[in-house]
């Protein structure tokens, strides 16, 4: 059995879409939420990612 869910899949693209430089209150607006603090629940962003994104600021 597989364990995704409806979550899962959220959690993902709303996590991909930040990192691809999406501001988290647009996507708080996409999502329809009225409360930017639901919305951050969703954002996983490993610490290779954010390693990845500093280095970019510095190009």
């Amino acid at each position: 059995m597989s364990s995704a869910s409806s979550h899962s899949g959220r959690k993902s693209m709303v996590s991909n879409v930040i990192v691809a430089g999406i501001q988290l209150e647009q996507m708080a607006r996409i999502l329809g939420h009225s409360d930017i603090s639901t919305t951050i629940k969703y954002v996983v962003i490993d610490q290779k990612r954010i390693k990845e994104m500093c280095a970019l600021d510095w190009i």
